[in-house]
């Protein structure tokens, strides 16, 4: 558990003077300028978090519950070759050697101003090609493969499939080398995968599969917990997180309003928590997590505001810090009810004290809080909900 206030003992919001000054202490100092403003601009401002008055950090998760699907092997050749990255064509000269170039590839969503995907594949020496195209593999599939697009060297225009996102292409050909690529403006978690380009030369077909990962902006974290507790009752605090791809920073809970501790430390609310886990696990391209622990609030924790939000990791890049800083925060307010609240009154609905849309019914069991249909409240003297003004 942190202390009360900023674990890191101060504000965590950054200027574009420390984003740029970074750059040496992210790595990114290689004689190219990046320039930040120009990444920053088409993102949301940072989030204001408000000052905490207790912090509780969320436990780090075990390695992941799913294991990421592992890449199936690639298909067989078809052709004689040296290996996957170089080719000799039969009808050649075994000097000249023909080579397919199809790089790996990482598209961004909501982590940059731009969120494009570009798939290219290039065939050099490829004298007498008449044939290039860019497929993906479905699934982890060895044999099934949805084409995207190709040229025929005898088509003045490539062929596109009417429902493809790829629709925007170029192509450059010449004598001795063909570029083929196909791009879309707003990648997607499905075009993660293995990709194939093939091109014929020669009346003879050859392949290479390359790879497109893609990255993912993280999202709110939703916590959850009952709206209504009542004194003494052993609850769940939840938090779920879609923390996008790859993950930058991990789940942090403020007490920003209300009770946080008495004499005993024990008694505070970020201390007071126990049966704690942290669980990950993969879903489609990004990486969720889930931060959960129990709690048995006291009547004083009535009013208790909580807010999630999320803390950069250690070794995040200030690009990435800045990216944390603008993932939307979750606070709710617990409510607590005397365990009393019913007296000695059993079998009866009373109304809520807060709440002119909620009930609650006394058992022997004990209260039990309900809420009314929608646009309904709770009539004190009929005992039933009812639109407001009908009696």
């Amino acid at each position: 558990f942190q202390g009360v206030g900023n674990p890191d003992g101060g504000s965590s919001s950054l200027s574009l003077s420390d984003l740029n000054s970074g750059l040496k202490k992210d790595g990114l100092n290689t004689g190219v300028f990046l320039d930040y403003s120009l990444m920053l601009q088409n993102l949301p401002p940072p989030e204001i978090i408000p000052k905490a008055m207790a912090t509780k950090v969320a436990a780090k998760p075990p390695p992941f519950t799913t294991v990421a699907p592992i890449l199936t092997p690639e298909p067989p050749e078809t052709t004689t070759a040296f290996s996957w990255s170089k080719y000799v064509a039969p009808d050649l000269d075994t000097a000249s050697k023909f080579e397919i170039i199809a790089p790996d590839v990482v598209a961004e969503i909501g982590m940059s101003p731009t969120s494009n995907l570009k798939v290219v594949c290039t065939a050099q020496k490829a004298w007498g090609w008449t044939y290039i195209a860019i497929s993906r593999y479905e699934g982890d599939s060895e044999y099934s493969l949805e084409f995207l697009g190709g040229v025929d060297k005898s088509d003045e225009w490539p062929f596109i499939p009417i429902d493809s996102r790829m629709s925007d292409f170029t192509l450059h050909r010449d004598a001795d080398q063909v570029t083929f690529a196909l791009e879309t403006k707003y990648a997607l978690c499905e075009d993660k995968g293995r990709y194939l380009c093939e091109v014929k030369v020669n009346r003879t077909f050859f392949s290479k599969t390359f790879n497109v990962d893609v990255k993912k902006r993280p999202e709110k974290p939703d916590l959850k917990f009952p709206e209504d507790v009542i004194e003494g009752q052993t609850i769940w605090l939840v938090t779920t997180w879609d923390a996008g791809n790859p993950v930058i920073g991990y789940i942090v809970h403020d007490i920003v309003n209300g009770f946080t501790g008495g004499w005993m430390i024990s008694g505070r609310l970020p201390y007071a928590a126990t049966s704690e886990s942290t669980k990950a696990w993969y879903k489609d391209c990004a990486v969720m997590m889930e931060n959960k622990y129990a709690v048995t609030p006291e009547l004083s924790w009535n009013g208790t505001e909580i807010v999630a939000h999320i803390l950069p990791k250690d070794n995040a890049t200030v690009y990435e810090r800045s990216i944390a800083e603008r993932v939307k925060i979750d606070r709710k307010i617990m409510t607590v009810l005397h365990k009393n609240i019913c007296g000695n009154k059993t079998s009866v609905r009373i109304a809520h004290p807060y709440r002119s849309d909620k009930y609650i019914t006394c058992y022997t069991s004990g209260p039990a809080v309900s809420k009314c249909p929608s646009h309904h409240v709770f009539d004190e003297v009929t005992k039933i909900c009812a639109m407001p003004g009908i009696s």
